[in-house]
């Protein structure tokens, strides 16, 4: 019993002692408490305040340009530049040798540029870099500690940072290895340089400190691209800053399907460079427009870097003013006859070649002799023909006609989706300079000055049955995948002049490439495909006077049932003269022939399987729908995007070559609006 009783008392005592030290340590606790809330809490919040950062701006992603077949045309592709912390918890010397033989030759794998040698005195300059530090900080200096050494000089693709990741001693985690990454991010467009001023860029940094448009398509739907930021907070874990949008989440941009047709944008660039290398031309514009709709398939503007090299420095198509010469002769004729004055049945005297008008001689490149009819001044393209017309019917009343002129619509300013685009400047007998010879010079397009979109716009509304629409570069605007707004073609003018002088202007288009003499028969008129257009070549005006030339071709095919407009420029050629008949019309002639051949390969997709014609583009692998991701590796860049994009998925890729890899494995559930990334060597 007196045993039992001890024991309790033992028990009693130690309970006893441990609830004297529980309150010793919690008496401790909270005058260690106290005392850091005090005395030292100002303090500490201000470290706690260095660690955190409340309200921080996120990024929204920047929305994709696409195709109107859905080909990117401006994305962001995100870049991984790797670096190195040696004060990580695992870095040692002995740990880096341990690990170095494997850890080198794996890295030669995602960096090819780089040997196993340089890699490997890479990582050891960074460690003794550390040692360096360490040596300074015992005799007492102070230097700085940099803990993000570079690995690589280039940074390397999503593919390459995720391989890396699972690399011998780098899978250990960042806070183990002390690999680190700076993502960068930059806009890029996978076709290169087509359509790149009409697409736009982008600048590095606006006022805001947020990449924003700088001109073409990026500058005009800037607010939709950019989405709206998100805000969070950013703090301090591990010696680097994370940021975590707690507050307030970012709405990522949205997307812009455009009207560019990748193929026809293909063709019609390289006829266009083909015929500016050909001529050592100082620029050259060529734009394709579909004939209903007034979708843009096709602008390319292409300025001389040196003698052989052509880029796109400027959208020349629709904010440069020229003189269109010719081509300006059928808004004319069109005024004159739906004025009344002038008919199909009237015939004019040619004079030679030569005869002043308003004391001025005017000049034909195409002679005739005798009385010519009204058709055949818009077959030879007489200067003589069109000012002896106008000059008959409006000497007394110019005004008269500057004002049919102005009724075709040919005035009316364009609502483009493109910033900078000019207007037309066509002067009026109230204006300071006119003068006695510019009821003439106007007939024929000098004197006045008129942007490329404009002429083509005028040209297609003649193809579209007198219905005039306005160019249209986009088709809708989509979100997370999903389309939310479709635009529809705009009428500017429903018509522009009577059913009847339509068709007499078409029989004069019809006679310049396909008539006999016609100035773009030898150069236009095509064995494949029916074009109707008119040429025109005007001298370029410099310091008061005329030097040099331009040429312009516009026209519309298949000519009895247009499906396309197409407008070609080209402006001071060093090898021979840029003319309209020998320059710009066999471009105009290779871009039609060649979209007729690809409109009738397209509707041949339709045919029945026994014409032994495939359906679809050629793949290497076969990907059947509801299998998932497919597998692309091995093949080359065309096929996989169109297989990924055929699967709904969205395609960064990064390299040329073929594709060794794929962010998402091949069989893996599609997600919608999901980005998969694509490596090629």
């Amino acid at each position: 019993m007196a045993a039992k009783k001890t024991i309790q008392q033992k028990s009693i005592t130690r309970y006893f002692l441990i609830s004297v030290v529980a309150v010793l340590f919690g008496m401790l606790v909270f005058g260690k408490a106290c005392l850091i809330s005090f005395r030292d809490g100002n303090a500490w919040r201000a470290l706690g305040e260095k660690q955190t950062r409340d309200s921080v701006e996120i990024r929204a992603e920047r929305g994709d340009i696409y195709s109107s077949n859905m080909q990117l045309l401006a994305t962001n592709e995100y870049k991984y530049q790797l670096k190195m912390d040696f004060w990580a918890n695992q870095v040692s010397k002995d740990t880096l040798k341990r690990y170095m033989p494997e850890l080198v030759k794996a890295l030669r794998t995602e960096l090819p540029d780089s040997t196993v040698r340089k890699i490997e005195s890479r990582i050891w300059a960074g460690w003794a870099a550390r040692e360096e530090y360490e040596r300074r900080v015992k005799k007492g200096e102070k230097p700085s500690r940099n803990r993000n050494y570079l690995l690589a000089r280039e940074p390397v693709n999503y593919m390459q940072w995720k391989n890396i990741q699972s690399m011998p001693f780098f899978n250990k985690g960042s806070n183990n290895s002390g690999l680190l990454v700076t993502v960068q991010k930059k806009r890029v467009n996978p076709y290169g340089t087509l359509a790149l001023r009409t697409i736009g860029s982008i600048y590095a940094v606006d006022s805001a400190n947020r990449k924003s448009g700088k001109n073409g398509l990026e500058l005009y739907y800037d607010s939709l691209l950019r989405g709206e930021p998100g805000l969070g907070t950013k703090r301090k874990i591990n010696g680097r800053w994370m940021t975590d949008a707690d507050i307030k989440q970012p709405l990522n941009g949205r997307d812009i399907i455009s009207t560019i047709d990748i193929d026809i944008q293909d063709i019609t660039e390289q006829a266009l460079v083909n015929k500016l290398k050909e001529v050592d031309a100082e620029l050259g514009v060529a734009v394709v427009m579909e004939t209903h709709t007034g979708a843009i398939r096709a602008i390319t503007n292409m300025g001389r870097i040196y003698p052989g090299v052509y880029a796109e420095r400027g959208n020349y198509a629709v904010n440069a003013m020229i003189e269109p010469g010719s081509v300006f002769k059928v808004i004319t004729m069109v005024a004159a006859l739906e004025d009344g004055l002038v008919s199909m049945t009237d015939s004019v005297e040619g004079y030679s070649g030569q005869h002043p008008f308003g004391g001025k001689d005017v000049f034909d490149t195409h002679p005739v002799t005798g009385k010519m009819s009204v058709v055949d001044v818009m077959r030879y393209s007489s200067n003589i023909g069109i000012a002896g017309l106008i000059e008959r019917h409006y000497k007394h009343d110019p005004s008269r006609f500057i004002e049919g002129i102005y009724q075709t619509g040919i005035q009316k300013k364009l609502d483009l989706d493109i910033p900078g685009t000019a207007t037309p400047n066509i002067p009026s007998p109230q204006d300071k300079v006119w003068s006695g010879t510019s009821l003439s010079r106007t007939s024929f397009g000098y004197g006045v000055e008129v942007p490329p979109i404009y002429i083509l716009t005028f040209y297609n509304a003649i193809a579209n049955d007198g219905e005039m629409v306005q160019p249209m570069f986009v088709s809708g605007i989509m979100e997370n995948g999903k389309i939310v707004e479709k635009k529809k073609p705009t009428v500017i003018n429903s018509k522009i002049c009577s059913s009847g002088t339509l068709e007499d202007i078409r029989q004069m288009l019809d006679s310049v490439v396909n008539g006999v003499g016609g100035t773009g028969k030898r150069n236009a008129q095509s064995s494949y495909v029916k074009i109707a257009g008119k040429t025109g070549t005007s001298r370029i005006a410099q310091g008061g006077s005329y030097s040099s030339t331009q040429g312009i071709f516009c026209g519309f095919f298949p000519a009895d049932k247009p499906q396309y407009t197409c407008l070609v420029y080209v402006r001071r050629a060093n090898i021979g003269n840029a003319s309209g008949g020998g320059t710009c019309a066999p471009v105009f002639k290779e871009i039609a022939e060649k979209i007729y051949a690809r409109n009738i390969i397209k509707n041949m997709k339709s045919f029945p399987v026994d014409t032994l014609l495939p359906k679809e583009p050629f793949l290497k692998k076969k990907w059947v729908e509801g299998t998932g991701v497919p597998d692309v590796k091995g093949m080359g860049a065309k096929e996989a995007v169109y297989a990924m994009e055929k699967a709904g998925l969205r395609v960064n890729l990064a390299g040329k070559g073929k594709v060794v890899a794929q962010s998402i494995p091949a069989g893996n559930a599609i997600a919608k609006g999901q980005t998969v990334e694509l490596s090629l060597k």
